[in-house]
């Protein structure tokens, strides 16, 4: 993932279920064991500080992202990305929702996978809600947003 400009909370609050093994990541492991709480805490505001990295989109997918991104899909009762992640893809500090503008195209999609087949589960403290979501999207779906929020900054 980007990590650059994370919300420093989200990124905490990963960095803790990496650490604890909630969160499994086979290039991570390991990597956290030694850190206290000070150290994450100290990475995620490192990572909160960077400035953000541009990268480059699919343009036959950048209107059915935007569509989704700021409108949802009523029809599946998939709701507009905005209502946690903000227009402009920054997410939400205080309510705990990450920052996704700039994300890897690749990385957006395979969280979205994961999330849909409940392999990623680090959205319990908002009730599963990623997981919902993302288990009412096809494939074109999630890559057409994740085009979309790589443009956002």
């Amino acid at each position: 993932p980007n990590l650059s400009g994370q919300n420093q909370a989200y990124a905490l609050h990963q960095l803790r279920l990496i650490k604890s093994g909630e969160r499994e990541i086979a290039v991570m492991a390991g990597l956290l064991d030694s850190m206290t709480d000070e150290d994450l805490q100290d990475l995620a505001l490192h990572y909160a500080s960077m400035p953000g990295k541009i990268g480059q989109s699919d343009e036959n997918l950048l209107g059915l992202g935007e569509a989704i991104y700021r409108g949802g899909i009523l029809a599946k009762e998939v709701p507009a990305c905005t209502a946690c992640h903000a227009p402009n893809g920054q997410g939400n500090h205080l309510a705990g929702f990450p920052r996704i503008a700039g994300q890897p195209i690749a990385y957006t999609v395979a969280q979205l996978k994961l999330y849909r087949v409940g392999l990623r589960t680090s959205d319990e403290n908002m009730n599963g809600m990623m997981r919902a979501v993302a288990s009412r999207m096809t494939d074109t779906e999630m890559e057409a947003v994740a085009n979309y929020v790589l443009g956002l900054y």
